[in-house]
Parts: structure tokens; sequence; C-alpha cells
């Protein structure tokens, strides 16, 4: 019973970790204004957004991803499935955008998505 080392007492074969000096990690945060920037830039480069204008853009981005995940996910529950689907995204945008706002989004959506899938080679 001697012959045992608890996890409190140092073993020798690993080298002491306090002379390395600790990094400190940042958090990873959300963010769209990388891409905002990028937008505004392709329709007219002479424009610049001001670092308010940038934070209540995010917000509304953020508060519209939300409303559309949460009535998507309401809609997957109704089926009684547990995968979301293209047809369960453009249901949650019909419910909550109207009319033309509605139809652009999701043309623009179909858009990305084929975009996305010749990218993989997978059409």
């Amino acid at each position: 019973m001697e012959n045992l080392k608890w996890s409190s007492q140092e073993d020798d074969s690993f080298p002491s970790t306090s002379n390395i000096p600790q990094i400190m990690k940042r958090r990873r945060t959300d963010s769209f204004v990388l891409y905002i920037r990028k937008v505004m830039k392709e329709v007219n480069p002479d424009l610049s957004i001001s670092s308010v204008a940038l934070e209540l853009l995010e917000t509304f981005i953020k508060g519209i991803f939300e409303l559309i995940a949460r009535q998507a996910g309401r809609l997957v529950r109704y089926k009684k499935k547990h995968t979301l689907s293209e047809e369960d995204l453009e249901m949650a945008l019909c419910f909550l955008l109207h009319g033309k706002l509605a139809k652009y989004a999701m043309n623009e959506g179909n858009k990305a998505i084929i975009n996305y899938k010749s990218s993989l080679g997978t059409m």
C-alpha cells in the first residue's frame, strides 16, 4: 500500500506547469458586424456606419433570427419531427413576414441554399 500515489501527490515524470505563462482565451462572441460592413461595402463603398447604428442593426438581426428559429422549432414540434428542414424555415418566414417581404426573403434564402449546395458539389 505504500507504493500508491494519491492524486494530490506530485508525479516527477510530468514537468511543472508553474513556469508556463497562462494564455487567456478570448470568449467567442457571435457578431454580424463584419458581415454588415461587407454588405455595405458591396452596396455603396463610399458609405460608413457608426458604432451605434452597427449595434442597432446587430440587435435587429439577432432578434429576427431568434423569431424565425423559434417559429421553425414550433413547426417541427407540431409535425412531431426531430429535424429542421428547408420547408419548415420557409413556412416560418411566411408566418412572420408578410407579402412581398416574405417572397423576397424566400427567394434570397433559396439562392443561398443553391449556392451552398453547388459549392459542396452535392447537386
